[in-house]
């Protein structure tokens, strides 16, 4: 499995590569969400089933990562400063979640859904991969600050923040993530030639545990 990701998932997103845009997978209509280039921190999404086309003003600051759910109702997005994951509904444009990954500003480097959409991993330069909920349950299951009663003084005590983390051996890698099939397996692997699969508890969430390490550079 780990192999099957780094051949053909491993394509990490780099901002500087000219542009950014995401594709649905699953049958169906398809939907393409790209960068808009007119408008910074705006994300334009085409359904090309129904031929409507959806502007939405995701972030204040560049944009770094999108990434649709599989069968094209969801948008991720980040921006350069990488302290926030924002989640739309492809549809309506409606802002539906707001997570947090961190105080410090830091690259993310991929996004990906589950294939219910009720999940969304991370992979950031930190060397830790999160993962949020986003079921309609998801304000209990999600962890907040304990400072939260606070949110009428700012909305950093109001965010959400990962249910579930997994920490790398390895940081300022850039790292993909994604999840295998629809149990609750993730696999990520990174530039620095390591790849590990691992499981989260969806009722209890925390630390996670690799059930599998690979050193790709051993590999080759």
């Amino acid at each position: 499995m780990l192999r099957s990701l780094v051949g053909s998932e491993m394509c990490i997103r780099d901002r500087y590569m000219g542009g950014l845009l995401s594709i649905s997978t699953e049958p169906g209509d398809c939907v393409l969400a790209y960068m808009d280039p007119k408008r910074e921190g705006s994300v334009g999404v085409k359904n090309y089933g129904t031929g409507r086309t959806l502007s939405i003003d995701a972030h204040r600051s560049p944009l770094t990562t999108i990434q649709l759910s599989p069968n094209g109702e969801r948008l991720a997005t980040t921006s350069e400063k990488g302290t926030l994951i924002r989640v739309f509904d492809c549809t309506t444009g409606e802002h539906l979640h707001e997570f947090r990954r961190g105080i410090q500003h830091m690259p993310i480097y991929s996004l990906a859904f589950h294939v219910t959409n009720e999940w969304l991993v991370a992979t950031s330069d930190s060397g830790t991969v999160h993962i949020f909920n986003l079921s309609k349950s998801a304000a209990s299951k999600n962890a907040k600050s304990k400072l939260s009663f606070l949110s009428v003084v700012s909305n950093y005590f109001e965010s959400e923040w990962s249910f579930a983390q997994f920490r790398m051996k390895e940081k300022n890698a850039k790292s993909r993530a994604v999840f295998l099939g629809a149990d609750f397996t993730i696999s990520v692997a990174n530039d620095a030639g390591k790849a590990y699969t691992f499981k989260f508890d969806p009722e209890k969430g925390g630390e996670c545990i690799a059930d599998e390490e690979i050193d790709l550079l051993s590999q080759a």
